[in-house]
Parts: structure tokens; sequence; C-alpha cells
């Protein structure tokens, strides 16, 4: 892995619908998906698929109050997450890296 850069915190609140809270970013080095202590329901989150939900057969992947997901290399996923809760107001924020490519690419 070559030189990687900070993109800063991005906040979102998630609520019942579905939100999309990173796009595809083929040179994400790492992503990580912190949940806030102050929630009160579960965030669910999907890879590449909108259709996410909180129960059934799209359920996503459960982040509780001060969870979180990672990913680090060397598989990083590159393509968009999205994220739904199971009650309004919930407070999701999403940390990622950028690997720079080398000069010339």
């Amino acid at each position: 892995m070559g030189l990687v850069r900070g993109r800063g915190v991005k906040t979102f609140t998630i609520g019942t619908s579905v939100v999309l809270v990173a796009h595809i970013n083929k040179n994400r080095a790492s992503v990580t998906l912190l949940a806030a202590k102050a929630n009160t329901g579960i965030i669910y989150i999907s890879y590449d698929d909108q259709n996410v939900a909180t129960s059934g057969n799209n359920q996503g992947v459960p982040i509780e109050a001060s969870g979180q997901l990672n990913e680090q290399p060397p598989a990083v996923f590159q393509g968009e997450i999205y994220a739904i809760a199971s009650a309004a107001g919930q407070v999701l924020q999403v940390v990622e890296t950028d690997e720079i490519p080398p000069k010339g690419d």
C-alpha cells in the first residue's frame, strides 16, 4: 500500500429510510462506521444494496450503540455503503481513508 490520506469524518442521521453513507471509491484504503453511544436503536449496514432492511431476507449488518464496523487492508470494500435504522434519529459516523496512487497512474 502506498501513501494514505484521511477524508475526514462524515456524520449522518439515520432513520427508517435508506441512506447512502459512502459512494463508490476505488482509492478507499479503509472505512470505519461508528454508531453513536447515545443511539437507542440499531443501524443496519448494506454493501452495494440499497434494498437493505431492519429485518427479513434483506436485513443488513447490525451496529448497536457504540458499535463499529471496520474495513481494513488487505481487503477493503470499495463500493457503495447504505444504512437504515430501527428508529429515527440514529447517528452514524463514517471515517474513510484513501490510498494516494503513485504519480503517473
